[in-house]
């Protein structure tokens, strides 16, 4: 399944979502250019949630953009490649690291005043792990 990307229109898109989204859109385009990896499971997405501004797909986990959300998902199978034996690579930690990730951010924002992205839910589609929250704002570059 091919990732939905809104074409930027002669930067009419582009200037309306601020400079940190447009850095992320600008940051994936160049590795899908230098990494092609076909999307193989392309998350649900809400019609609140806004089309997809720019998605990273590799074999660590797989990000989605939208002006209004944030998705991560764990890769798909046939998205980790192949191991110096030709093997299918197995990375059994990758669904573990993200639903921790979701109960750091549920346990953050209950118990301290650190901000952090507002979760807005893990689930699991297709077998696959995903965590959304809302997307952020006027971030601070570190």
């Amino acid at each position: 399944m091919d990732t939905p990307i809104v074409p930027d229109s002669a930067g009419n898109e582009m200037d309306s979502i601020g400079p940190h989204l447009q850095r992320i859109i600008e940051e994936t385009e160049e590795e899908s250019d230098r990494l092609p990896i076909e999307d193989r499971a392309c998350p649900s997405f809400a019609p609140s949630d806004g089309p997809v501004l720019a998605a990273s797909i590799n074999m660590y986990a797989s990000y989605y953009f939208t002006k209004n959300v944030f998705i991560k998902r764990q890769p798909h199978k046939d998205e980790l490649g192949l191991d110096i034996y030709g093997q299918p690579v197995v990375n059994p930690y990758i669904a573990e690291r993200i639903r921790n990730e979701a109960a750091a951010l549920r346990f953050i924002s209950e118990h301290t005043t650190i901000p952090v992205p507002k979760l807005l839910g893990s689930w699991e589609e297709n077998g696959l792990v995903h965590l959304k929250t809302e997307m952020v704002h006027r971030a601070v570059e570190l």
